[in-house]
């Protein structure tokens, strides 16, 4: 290795001080004039001349001792340059471009392992020099960028190639270029190339850890949860999400003691304290969550420690499993485990008591033991064997691989599933879903769904589907990894649900015209005895020898009038008492349906004094419902309403009606006061109700909150008025127009 430094003067070596020293000169030449012996001189002035002559000497031997101490300072200033250039860890070159890059010097405590001999980094541009190391694939980049930093005069050229080293191997460097000028042009190249080889690696390295893990990530089908210390939600996944039914924004505003029952709190804290902490992860272990909306989620975690750069612990993440159902059904095998014990100990109780002392009570005690036996066997299979269906599918969906208990829901054999296409046993009604999902799982998206299946022997099965992507080693979707759960027991249960809650509605809205029957009769008896006594004035009017003719239109008027009265109590009964849950959207006005649903109700307001309080509708007010459905909602709050106030000194109800931001409000108010906040929390559960027992199932307005969510309504209390009031929200447009009639 060698360093050149060049000096920018001075002397190049040193003498002795008598070296150093000048002879005397004449003393022509000191004086200009020939000199004088000391018989011409007086003393006074050969003593004034010797004088003179050492003034001289002093200074010429103090520039010498001037001079020597310059070249020490020179000398140590370039051992110094020397040891900084030794310590730098890179190359460092200098070359003229005047001279044809010939190299003015270079340092480098790098040269050895992959620069090329000092004799051949003498002249960066020969084959032999430095570009000769660089990889043919970067050499033309590197190329380039020399001659555009000399032909266009550029200040700093920075860039990052691969050399091949002495060794063959190749290493990364990343070299900087300056540029000097002179008056004519440029006229020298410093560089300064560092070896970032080790600096790839990690990078490579670090890519291909985080490409790992967000694969990982993407693709988990447990849930995913990371806090910082205090326990503030930091991150989640969907699988977690969606097992405790919040969205990620939720989350974010939640803490896991939040998120935890109390009795969980001291547990948990204790395995953080005490495994966590202190060895950056905790054995599996089990506690609960809160669901959102009620409920708890039993899960087993693994926790993990999270540290900054410091080694402080920063944030904890874990992997969440749900095993709600296996707890459940863990809980059954107890419950069983203890029956079949049971049972076990009174058999043998039995036995010994009965035959002790004779074979055949071994016998016997042996053949108990020996059915226990397998009955426990049989048992043991059927739990091992109790988990999710797995379906793997390949990208055209035809089954590469299901477990034995999706062969078994379906009917097969395991070996009779491969390469069957998904038409062979999806349902065909539901074909377009299942293609749908996996089309979408093909794009990276994580489904999940019910789907409809068909066993061999053509039954049907609802299972629930959890899809995940495969993808193959380049990254290409390879199919679909499918988690199935049997929920045909629970199809089932909804279907029954929903026809008894539509048998529950009819029961409600026949109680409800039952309640009214009375009234409904007065309303139609009224217009018949009007209808009877006109159409006898009308036959004695005709009968007379010169019929009065005006009498006779007023009287076929006024028939007609109240004809037009009953059937618009039979078609407002006819509307509250169909059922027509699947009927279209309407677009109605909202004066029709208080009018037909008033019909209905106004006679037994008058039978009980109860004053009915209706201002002015403008017929141009519509909603977009079903307005049968508005029309039992309402009939049924007036009802309410009506009962409420039937025993009050002061009696009425007013029903008012206002457009607020694209829906309508239909307010019921009566002259009962505010209701206590804790009937207003269970107002709309089914079967609760405030009035005396036998008088109402407590199902009205539960039914009635149904039937308004269909139509994207609500019905709630007003708490800031005074009396009771209910308010009725009926959207002006559904979102989802398409169907409804106008």
């Amino acid at each position: 290795m060698s360093h050149v430094v060049r000096g920018s003067g001075g002397f190049s070596s040193s003498c002795g001080e008598s070296a150093c020293l000048p002879s005397v000169p004449s003393a022509t030449k000191l004086y200009g004039a020939p000199m004088t012996t000391s018989d011409d001189l007086t003393e006074e002035e050969l003593r004034i001349r010797v004088n003179e002559l050492q003034r001289q000497n002093e200074k010429l031997r103090a520039a010498v001792i001037e001079k020597k101490n310059a070249e020490h300072e020179v000398r140590e200033a370039n051992r110094e340059i020397n040891r900084v250039l030794e310590s730098v860890s890179t190359y460092l070159w200098s070359a003229d471009v005047e001279k044809n890059g010939q190299l003015r010097y270079r340092c480098s405590s790098l040269s050895d392992p992959w620069a090329c001999e000092p004799a051949a980094a003498a002249h960066p541009a020969s084959p032999r020099g430095w570009p000769a190391r660089v990889h043919p694939e970067d050499r033309e980049k590197l190329e380039r960028a020399m001659a555009r930093a000399i032909e266009e005069k550029v200040d700093c050229v920075r860039g990052e190639y691969r050399i091949v080293a002495p060794d063959a191997t190749l290493r990364w460097v990343r070299e900087i270029i300056t540029v000097s000028e002179s008056e004519r042009g440029i006229r020298r190249l410093d560089g300064i190339v560092s070896d970032i080889t080790d600096c790839k690696r990690s990078e490579l390295a670090l890519y291909e850890s985080e490409e790992k893990h967000r694969r990982l990530h993407k693709g988990m089908t447990d849930g995913y949860v990371c806090m910082d210390m205090a326990g503030h939600i930091i991150e989640t996944n969907r699988p977690y999400r969606a097992m405790l039914g919040y969205s990620e924004e939720e989350l974010a505003r939640l803490t896991n003691q939040d998120l935890t029952p109390a009795n969980w709190h001291p547990i948990e804290a204790e395995i953080v304290r005490d495994q966590v902490l202190s060895r950056g992860y905790s054995d599996v272990y089990e506690k609960e969550y809160f669901r959102k909306g009620g409920g708890v989620v039993s899960v087993e975690l693994h926790t993990f420690l999270q540290r900054d750069a410091g080694g402080n612990a920063e944030a904890m993440w874990a992997i969440v499993r749900d095993i709600t159902t296996r707890k459940r059904v863990q809980h059954a095998l107890e419950e069983v485990r203890e029956v079949l014990e049971k049972e076990v100990d009174k058999r043998t109780k039995e036995l010994e008591d009965l035959n002790r002392a004779l074979h055949l009570e071994i016998l016997e005690r042996n053949q108990a033991a020996s059915l226990l036996q397998k009955s426990e066997e049989r048992y043991r299979m059927i739990v091992e064997t109790a988990f999710e269906g797995v379906w793997i599918v390949d990208s055209t969906g035809l089954t590469v691989f299901v477990n034995r208990r999706l062969a078994e829901l379906l009917g097969y054999a395991a070996d009779e599933m491969p390469q069957r296409p998904l038409d062979t046993l999806v349902d065909r009604d539901w074909m377009p879903r299942a293609t749908e999902s996996l089309r979408r799982v093909g794009q990276g998206v994580m489904e999940q769904y019910d789907l409809k299946l068909r066993r061999k022997d053509g039954e049907p099965v609802w299972v629930i589907v959890s899809a995940s992507p495969l993808f193959d080693e380049d990254g290409q979707y390879a199919g679909a990894l499918q988690m199935l759960t049997d929920i045909t027991d629970r199809k089932q249960a909804e279907a029954l649900l929903e026809e008894q809650q539509v048998k529950l509605v009819a029961s409600s809205r026949m109680a409800s015209l039952g309640v009214m029957a009375s009234g409904i009769a007065h309303e139609i008896n009224n217009p018949l005895a009007t209808i009877s006594g006109a159409a006898q004035q009308l036959d004695g009017a005709l009968g007379a020898s010169q019929p009065d003719k005006a009498h006779i239109v007023d009287l076929s008027a006024k028939i007609i009038r109240n004809v037009d009265r009953i059937a618009n109590i039979v078609r407002a009964l006819r509307t509250f008492a169909r059922e027509g849950s699947r009927d279209p959207f309407e677009k109605v006005s909202i004066k029709k349906i208080i009018e037909d649903s008033l019909t209905l109700c106004t006679a037994r307001f008058k039978a009980h004094g109860v004053k009915m309080i209706v201002p002015a509708i403008s017929p141009q007010i519509c909603v977009e419902a079903r307005p049968h459905q508005v029309s039992q909602v309402l009939v049924n709050v007036l009802s309410n309403a009506h009962d409420a106030v039937a025993d009050l000194p002061e009696k009425w109800v007013k029903i008012s009606v206002v457009e607020v931001a694209g829906m309508v409000e239909i307010m019921v108010t009566d002259a009962g006061t505010r209701l206590p906040a804790e009937c207003v929390e269970k107002m709309f559960n089914p079967f609760f109700t405030t009035k005396p027992a036998g008088k109402g199932m407590g199902l009205g307005l539960s039914i009635s909150k149904s039937m308004l969510e269909e139509c994207g309504g609500q019905i709630l209390v007003d708490e800031q008025n005074p009396n009771t009031s209910f308010v009725i929200r009926i959207p002006t447009t559904q979102a989802n127009s398409e169907g409804c009639l106008t």
